[in-house]
């Protein structure tokens, strides 16, 4: 007996600034989809991110700018 088959989908993400602010660099994010499963999101320079996978049904999307690299000393 075969397991019915699920949906999956693929979103297309792209984040634009805010009129008048700085232009997005390094923004990485969270994508959670119906099934309650977090999806990690890195955007590339444009903005876009693509997010296979997700359930069919509503998605909550959490941006966070990406934490600069630093070095011990």
């Amino acid at each position: 007996v075969r397991a019915p088959e699920t949906f999956r989908e693929i979103a297309w993400l792209h984040v634009v600034p805010a009129p008048g602010a700085a232009a997005l660099r390094d923004v990485l994010g969270t994508v959670v989809g119906a099934d309650g499963r977090a999806r990690a999101v890195a955007f590339d320079p444009d903005g876009f991110a693509l997010v296979p996978g997700l359930p069919p049904g509503d998605a909550r999307v959490r941006l966070a700018p990406r934490a600069t690299a630093y070095e011990s000393p």
